[in-house]
């Protein structure tokens, strides 16, 4: 275990979407340095793994197994957290997932992904924001994607529209709370090496999970407003989307 650092020093951090990628490396390096981590997601093993992981380093978790898209999963996960490890400072609502081989005209689909990436981060903000309140602080991580950004250019568009929305909304959220005390940052991350990307041909200037993760800690703490990464990516990005639409095509299908 590192040594501590006075911001995250015995801080409780509930984090959604922790049993892989960002979610298992944010938890790993918040530990690390000093905080209290709540571990929520549905894969109950692998949260106990972390946990024991993070315990036998010499810090302190605890495993939520618990479905983000269940509006009372995630309340009662983030009740017991605050019993156990005191109210919550800080939340990181990364949970989310891609289509995979679904067709986005499937509103079956469509309907339950925007349930994990957008509402399950509204009800994780549900869940801890009276608390916040109360106490005039705290701070909320709400983990987008570079895609929003780049709508419909790379992968699914309903991937891009769910974290899209999550952006927006947080962002208003965020110049809403901020006269109580309370900071919200959202987090638009390029390709990062998990198992939702493992799948994936194209991944330009992609980082390994532990480098988004300790890149997220730090935009915490300095408390922005908004942070995107790798600049390269988006830049990248951007200039592809000058491309005509026919070879667009073409790079959708080298994505996928």
């Amino acid at each position: 275990m590192r040594r501590p650092e006075p911001f995250w020093q015995d801080k409780p951090v509930f984090i959604t979407g922790a049993s892989s990628g960002i979610g298992e490396a944010l938890a790993l390096e918040l530990a690390a340095v000093g905080a209290r981590v709540g571990l929520f997601a549905r894969r109950k093993e692998r949260l106990e793994d972390i946990a024991r992981r993070i315990q036998d380093a010499g810090g302190w978790a605890i495993p939520l197994p618990g479905d983000v898209s269940r509006r009372d999963d995630v309340h009662r996960a983030v009740a017991r957290f605050n019993r156990e490890a005191g109210p919550v400072e800080v939340l990181v609502a990364n949970a989310g997932r891609g289509m995979g081989r679904t067709p986005d005209t499937d509103a079956r689909a469509v309907d339950d992904l925007f349930g994990i990436n957008f509402l399950g981060a509204v009800y994780s903000l549900e869940a801890v924001l009276p608390g916040m309140r109360d106490r005039g602080r705290g701070h909320i991580a709400a983990v987008s994607s570079a895609l929003a950004l780049l709508p419909g250019l790379f992968g699914s568009p309903t991937y891009a529209a769910s974290k899209a929305a999550m952006g927006r909304y947080f962002e208003g959220v965020g110049r809403q709370l901020r006269p109580e005390g309370i900071f919200v940052t959202v987090v638009y991350p390029g390709f990062v090496r998990t198992e939702m990307t493992a799948g994936l041909r194209f991944l330009p200037f992609a980082l390994e999970a532990k480098d988004a993760a300790r890149r997220i800690r730090r935009t915490i703490e300095r408390r922005k407003a908004r942070c995107a990464f790798p600049r390269r990516a988006l830049w990248l990005g951007r200039l592809a989307q000058l491309v005509p639409t026919r070879y667009q095509r073409m790079g959708q299908r080298r994505f996928r």
